[in-house]
């Protein structure tokens, strides 16, 4: 039994990892690293002036999800 779960969750990670790298390439293609980069500083920047507002973005999804 151990043996068929060994190889089971070895194709689930294997499967796992492909996907990943699938995605990233994607994303890479739309969003190179650099440009991430500076998009998350921008996005730290605006968090760190608007508070309020970070707070607010945050909040919303749930709420309309309780709904």
């Amino acid at each position: 039994m151990s043996g068929v779960l060994d190889n089971v969750t070895g194709l689930l990670e294997g499967w796992g990892g492909w996907a990943t790298e699938k995605i990233m390439g994607v994303i890479n293609q739309f969003f190179p690293p650099e440009k991430r980069a500076e998009l998350i500083e921008k996005l730290k920047e605006f968090t760190v002036k608007h508070p309020k507002v970070t707070v607010c973005l945050q909040v919303i999804p749930f709420s309309m999800h309780n709904s």
